[in-house]
């Protein structure tokens, strides 16, 4: 086991440096050698298709073959992502793995929002091995040219996946058939938001990925039930010892589950751990669980360094060994935690009952620091919500689950009445979850703590497990408390700032900027967004933000007009961060559907019941644009709200997407007024924009241009780039540098980016 920890400890020292070089023949390589933006490619679908809750989207990962190079097929290798927004009557066939598509797409490598505390996309898809990502929404770009020939057990077991979804189908209720999906083969890709939401909050989300625990109770379910079969065999125990053959047929069992259900990490991990300790068993060896978590993690991460950055394998590997050390510590407090001779079935029942409540008590204990760094709230509810729901989804739901599975490949109508019988008994786990997290408000930890307070926790954690062997361990315990206060005071700024923050956020082609104000109170002016797409930037990169940087309440809400770049993401601001209000133009934009768009947002915000206000009312905030009359022939952009917020000799000014009618309003209107320390270049950077008279009047010392990596606009301009230098002024792109960041006593000005 030591040798095991130092090989783990090596292997993650490792990944931090881990950097995979790409042959000369990898798909990246042919990506970043300048071949055109259309790329005309060939490769074969190596692994199940997920779809998508929205429409009829799918997600294909793609084993390449090879692209075309002027009208040579260029031999290729690597794998991609293909998003599908096809449905499957137009797209002429069925999707499965081993299927050889021929397709046209522009290809391109992942690229993450480059904030802090931001989620990172690209590592993660390379920790799956995908190394490019396409989008597909044409039947006439993608076509099937054949069937690989090789992996064959691997299309065995792929069809057999195909089979067990389809002996679901008899499941009339989508939410529930989707549910049996995810409990069966691990295909969570059709649970809608709100029942992810429900999971979520009431902290069952566990339930709806297949992870060790299910590989546990399949494995305590097939060990313990053949045991009372074997010994139904008159003399059988007698004779030979009846749990090697148990083990065996175990870990072959369990090898299949792990597969049929998609092989996850958890799952891998789980499935490992129970062979290294069901082989003990066999070879007569004593088994040991921590022997078997080190041999787990360590080849796990020998295969793949960077399956250390995966939230599951973290989340499953510190939740296995809290159980392993907290629960004993209890066990020896509470002698009512273990099981005596004359026990009754009452007595046994609660037994178990209040085994379940210290078992997730002992995990809960582990995990909520990561859940709070990584989805920034935990529920108390979770302990009660998981007494109640684990042991049915582990006694009941899941064996049969692993029956279905079996019935399904035998024969899919076979399996369609206990498929709807399947159905009935994953119901209650979701009542359970929509009543726990009905009440979850009032038990919800809101609260993301910096990464280092994380790395704290754990350390006095060990350090307190190790107190009987080292000597100076409460000097240790106390030095990582300190650390650990010491780092969520200066990240909360739970100390006196006279300092004003204006940070300009990586959102991609859209902007957002983040102001918070001496007083403490926060403004975000603008919350970036694409009409093209249902990625809720607000969700995923401005609320993120927010809880890193301790903000868990947002004053005031500017849109600066009403394009989708500018104000989608405000939607789950609004309805997460209790603003005052959203302020805006009055102005309603001309094309329908920015209009469309626009609409769907104000019915969201509405359901918030915050104030929509035209009037602004804040604190060391002046409003520029658009003037009280707007001129004829001005379009939306130039209708845009600018700012111009001062903190003593400095000042910023916000401009969203005004062109040079607006600017050169201004420059009448304002003029010497105008005058700023730093420019939101407007419009990304459009050529339309920044215009020599404009820039003249600001003379900026810095400029942050908002514009998304490799944009289709070709943002910034290089006039606008010229100019700007010609000015004098220092530029900053998100593009390039991540999410900038001034801070200012009102005579400095400090400056940083991500």
């Amino acid at each position: 086991m030591v040798v095991a920890c130092l090989l783990i400890t090596l292997i993650i020292i490792a990944s931090k440096f881990y950097h995979r070089e790409f042959s000369e023949n990898h798909i990246v390589n042919f990506i970043r050698g300048g071949s055109s933006q259309q790329h005309i490619c060939e490769g074969w679908i190596d692994s199940s298709p997920k779809s998508l809750e929205e429409g009829n989207a799918i997600k294909l990962t793609i084993k390449i073959d090879g692209c075309k190079d002027g009208e040579i097929l260029k031999l290729l290798d690597g794998r991609i992502q293909l998003s599908v927004n096809i449905e499957k009557e137009r797209l002429g066939f069925e999707p499965r793995y081993g299927t050889i598509i021929r397709f046209q797409t522009h290809l391109h490598e992942p690229v993450d929002f480059k904030n802090p505390g931001g989620f990172k996309y690209k590592r993660y898809l390379q920790g799956l091995g995908i190394a490019a990502t396409g989008f597909i929404d044409n039947p006439n770009w993608v076509a099937k040219i054949g069937v690989i020939q090789s992996h064959k057990l691997r299309r065995l077991i792929e069809s057999w996946r195909v089979k067990i979804a389809n002996g679901l189908d008899s499941i009339s209720d989508a939410d529930t058939r989707s549910l049996a999906l995810a409990l069966t083969i691990g295909d969570g890709s059709r649970i809608s938001e709100d029942i992810k939401d429900d999971f979520r909050k009431s902290g069952l989300m566990h339930l709806l990925v297949i992870s060790g625990l299910n590989v546990a109770f399949v494995a305590m379910a097939l060990f313990f039930g053949m045991k009372k079969l074997i010994a139904l065999i008159p003399g059988i125990a007698a004779r030979i010892n009846i749990f090697k053959p148990i083990s065996a047929v175990s870990i072959a069992a369990i090898w299949f589950y792990t597969y049929i259900t998609g092989a996850e990490v958890s799952v891998m991990r789980a499935a490992i751990m129970a062979t290294v300790y069901l082989a003990g068993i066999i070879l007569d060896g004593r088994p040991d669980i921590f022997t078997s978590l080190s041999v787990a993690v360590l080849i796990i991460l020998a295969d793949s360094p960077l399956a250390i950055y995966d939230i599951s394998f973290q989340l499953s590997f510190i939740a296995v060994l809290s159980i392993v050390i907290i629960y004993p510590r209890f066990a020896e407090k509470f002698s009512w935690l273990n099981a005596k001779a004359d026990e009754t079935v009452i007595i046994k029942i609660r037994r178990y009952i209040l085994q379940t409540a210290v078992v997730s008590i002992s995990a809960a204990i582990g995990v909520t620091p990561l859940m709070l760094f990584y989805f920034h709230n935990s529920s108390l509810i979770g302990i009660l919500a998981n007494i109640m729901a684990v042991p049915w989804a582990g006694f009941i739901v899941t064996p049969v689950s692993f029956i279905i599975s079996v019935i399904s490949i035998m024969s899919t109508s076979l399996a369609h009445t206990p498929a709807i019988i399947f159905g009935y008994l994953i119901v209650p786990i979701s009542k359970i979850a929509a009543l726990a997290a009905s009440f979850s408000a009032p038990s919800m930890i809101a609260f993301t703590p910096p990464k280092l307070s994380v790395l704290m926790f754990y350390h006095i954690a060990i350090f307190i497990s190790l107190r009987r062997y080292l000597k100076r361990a409460n000097i240790a315990v106390a030095l990582c408390f300190v650390v650990l206060a010491a780092s969520v005071i200066l990240q909360y700024k739970w100390y006196f700032s006279k300092k004003m923050e204006v940070t300009f956020l990586d959102v991609g082609q859209g902007s957002s900027v983040v102001v918070r104000f001496p007083s403490g109170k926060i403004m975000i002016y603008d919350g970036g967004g694409s009409a093209k797409s249902d990625f809720d930037i607000g969700k995923f990169v401005i609320a993120p933000y927010l809880w890193r940087q301790g903000i868990s309440k947002v004053d005031w809400l500017v849109a600066s007009h009403p394009h989708s770049d500018h104000f989608k993401g405000l939607g789950f601001v609004a309805e997460q961060f209790r603003p005052e209000a959203l302020y805006w133009s009055g102005i309603l934009p001309e094309e329908e559907g920015d209009l469309e768009e626009w609409n769907k947002f104000i019915t969201r915000v509405d359901k918030t019941k915050v104030p929509v206000r035209t009037v602004l009312n804040m604190p060391d905030v002046a409003a520029l644009n658009p003037p009280a009359l707007i001129p004829e022939g001005w379009k939306t952009n130039d209708q845009s709200i600018v700012l111009k917020i001062v903190k003593g000799d400095v000042s910023f000014l916000l401009t969203g997407d005004i062109e040079a009618g607006a600017e050169n309003s201004m420059v009448d209107r304002v003029g010497t007024g105008l005058k700023s320390s730093v420019l939101e270049v407007p419009h990304h950077g459009s050529a339309s924009s920044t215009t020599d008279r404009f820039l003249s009047l600001v003379a900026p010392e810095y400029a942050v241009i908002q514009a998304g990596e490799k944009n289709s606009y070709g943002f910034p301009r290089e006039e606008v780039l010229t100019r700007l230098n010609t000015a004098g002024a220092v530029i900053y792109r998100t593009d390039v540098h991540g999410a900038v960041k001034f801070a200012t006593d009102g005579k400095k000005l400090e400056v940083s980016h991500y």
